[in-house]
């Protein structure tokens, strides 16, 4: 009988992002999406800026992008302060001043 081979894909910087409940988002961060990356924004900068006219943002500021707003969320769920559309749909919808939600 063969052996199952497991390949274990640890991403190499994770980020701690403060929580709050998926039912409802803080007044200050109201928009709640499901979204592919999440980083501070001093890590994708030049592109937010140019592509997604991104301005005034802290660069420790939680960004994600690739989100969409659906529910029930298999990736990243957050909740922002701003979205952000970017030209040809490069990265976007994004949100900027994010944080997580269970």
């Amino acid at each position: 009988m063969a052996k199952a081979k497991w390949i274990i894909v640890v991403a190499p910087i994770f980020y701690a992002v403060a929580t709050v409940s998926a039912q409802s988002c803080p007044e200050d961060r109201p928009t709640q999406l499901c979204c592919r990356t999440l980083a501070p924004f001093s890590s994708n900068q030049v592109v937010l800026k140019s592509a997604c006219g991104v301005e005034g943002v802290d660069l420790d500021a939680f960004v994600v992008s690739f989100c969409e707003e659906v529910v029930p969320c298999d990736r990243i769920r957050v909740c922002c302060a701003n979205v952000h559309s970017c030209s040809g749909g490069l990265n976007g919808p994004v949100g900027v001043n994010c944080i997580g939600a269970q």
